[in-house]
């Protein structure tokens, strides 16, 4: 069966495959396990798949939809995930561009919850790339809040590389299949086989052009803010920060308003309202886990400490209460 070529297709000649030995044990496994693999692997899904995602991000009625773009054949990672994720968001939002990369690219459940907070334009698209698999249950069960609270808003989210947990809140999943051989470098395809989330049965492949860098300014400049954004997630991450929750960020809500949580007693001493303070934590991040909203109470106190000048416009105040 000959395949059309898409709009998603740069280059009309057609590329070698790039198939380790590993791989191709990996197709094999494949094919004897699933049934549909052998007819999916004849069906180009491309073109009806960005006409599936632009019908329902643009439709009268709101829906929204869930792309989770994960690994297969192979090795799990350096297998264009993120780019091919950027290149879909670039497929359905039209004029995206580097300044956009900001407002929508997460590395963590709370940075995508904060973005969709701060950008709440209806028909967007937002992407989370390859969090800290902490194994925290809580993780997913806020990524699926966040999904169904902006159903009605139409924003739509592409996971790349999160736990499989979220196949069951995801309308398709995208899995790799392959690539052309390095050989054509610096043109690269890639080739993702689509399953339909949570059942074994493949709807056929999409097939995509990565933007050589350096020949593409537009996809250039795309590309490297992603990169500015995920070099500074991998410093917080090597800080210590394990689970990528980025506590002091979050703490900032907070101290910005801190003169909220601050009263004079009867003494005239002022004292923090902790108790305050600890209830719109949890109103702000019911998703978070009880160690995280910890972890922001500390930073807020810790915060207070550390700027005894705060109490001063208070008269006969004194700092000992914050302690």
């Amino acid at each position: 069966m000959k395949r059309k070529v898409n709009s998603n297709i740069i280059w009309k000649e057609e590329f070698e495959w790039a198939h380790s030995p590993a791989e191709k044990d990996d197709i094999i496994d494949l094919l004897q396990a699933y049934p549909s693999l052998k007819r999916a692997l004849k069906i180009d899904y491309t073109q009806h798949f960005i006409e599936e995602l632009r019908y329902k991000l643009y439709g009268k009625i709101p829906r929204n939809w869930v792309v989770n773009i994960q690994g297969l054949v192979g090795t799990p990672t350096g297998v264009f995930k993120s780019a091919l994720g950027l290149n879909i968001i670039r497929a359905v939002i039209p004029k995206f561009n580097a300044s956009m990369v900001k407002k929508c690219v997460a590395f963590t459940p709370y940075q995508l919850s904060r973005l969709v907070r701060q950008n709440p334009q209806r028909k967007q698209v937002f992407m989370l790339d390859e969090y800290i698999h902490d194994l925290k249950l809580a993780s997913v069960y806020q990524l699926q809040n966040i999904v169904e609270q902006c159903r009605e808003m139409q924003l739509s989210f592409v996971f790349c590389g999160v736990p499989k947990e979220t196949y069951t809140f995801s309308s398709y999943v995208l899995e790799r299949l392959d690539e052309s051989d390095d050989k054509y470098l610096p043109k690269k395809r890639v080739r993702y086989l689509v399953r339909k989330p949570d059942t074994e049965r493949f709807r056929g492949y999409v097939v995509w052009d990565i933007p050589p860098l350096k020949l593409d300014k537009e996809w250039t400049a795309i590309w490297k803010e992603y990169m500015k954004l995920k070099k500074r997630h991998q410093e917080s991450v090597t800080q210590g920060k394990i689970t990528g929750f980025d506590f002091e960020d979050a703490s900032k809500v907070f101290i910005n308003k801190i003169e909220d949580y601050i009263e004079v007693n009867s003494k005239g001493n002022p004292r923090i309202l902790k108790s305050i303070l600890e209830k719109d934590i949890y109103k702000e991040y019911p998703d978070q886990t009880n160690q995280d909203r910890k972890l922001i109470y500390s930073a807020v106190i810790d915060w207070i400490r550390h700027h005894p000048e705060l109490f001063r416009k208070y008269e006969g105040g004194s700092s000992s209460d914050a302690e």
